[in-house]
């Protein structure tokens, strides 16, 4: 993937893929982008449940269960 269009998925993995094992599958990402990916998608996750929690319905569903099953099947500790 090109630096540039890196660093624009990084910014909201979310919204360029339909799930985190969606990354995991990549072919075109190295590990370490995957990585990247997956732990700013679970940072977003927990900030969606963190507002939830405390009564801000965002309407959106994080996938955070998702998130660190992908984070373990890349051999990342959860």
């Amino acid at each position: 993937m090109k630096r540039i269009e890196f660093k624009k998925v990084s910014v909201n993995p979310m919204s360029f893929f339909d799930s985190p094992l969606d990354i995991v599958h990549s072919t075109r990402l190295t590990m370490e982008q995957k990585l990247k990916l997956l732990l700013a998608w679970q940072y977003d996750a927990r900030q969606i449940q963190l507002a939830e929690d405390e009564g801000m319905p965002s309407g959106a569903d994080a996938g955070l269960d998702d998130v660190v099953t992908a984070l373990g099947l890349l051999g990342h500790p959860r």
